[in-house]
């Protein structure tokens, strides 16, 4: 099974769309909908230590057909395991699509400059964005920063 990242800022929760090479039937998309969503509930009752950070899974059908799971701090190799299961069982589904496709470039009215000496802000100006982030997101950017500190 194919699996496709078009997460390019590992935005919190994960979003999965599950590609079939045709279109579900209601009974197997509904069908597909209950493996995944008893997958999650199973996997992480297994492995409570690896899924100790994870929440709020959810699997949805639309209105098209299309089958969605997204979880919030899925642990990193939870994908793969998915991927397996889910090719055994139903190997009619050809994808898994990551996250969701940027559309443009960031705006600029989206980020601003804090001075120094603004606030609690002594030393240098930095940049802020107005868009939130998860504690997912800040918590990957803790370990780089980590990782960037141990190389110097």
């Amino acid at each position: 099974m194919k699996i496709v990242n078009e997460d390019v800022v590992d935005w919190e929760p994960l979003n999965i769309r599950f590609r079939t090479e045709r279109k579900l039937t209601e009974d197997e998309a509904n069908d597909l909908v209950r493996f995944i969503q008893t997958w999650f509930d199973d996997t992480s009752k297994a492995n409570p230590g690896v899924w100790r950070f994870a929440k709020e899974w959810q699997v949805t059908l639309d209105l098209q057909g299309e089958v969605t799971a997204s979880c919030e701090l899925m642990p990193s190799d939870a994908v793969m395991a998915l991927s397996t299961a889910i090719e055994e069982k139903y190997p009619i589904v050809r994808e898994l699509r990551l996250g969701l496709p940027l559309r443009g470039p960031v705006a600029a009215k989206d980020w601003t400059v804090v001075p120094a000496r603004c606030g609690h802000n002594e030393d240098r100006d930095f940049t802020i964005s107005f868009s939130p982030i998860t504690i997912g997101q800040f918590q990957e950017f803790l370990e780089v920063a980590e990782g960037v500190r141990e190389l110097n």
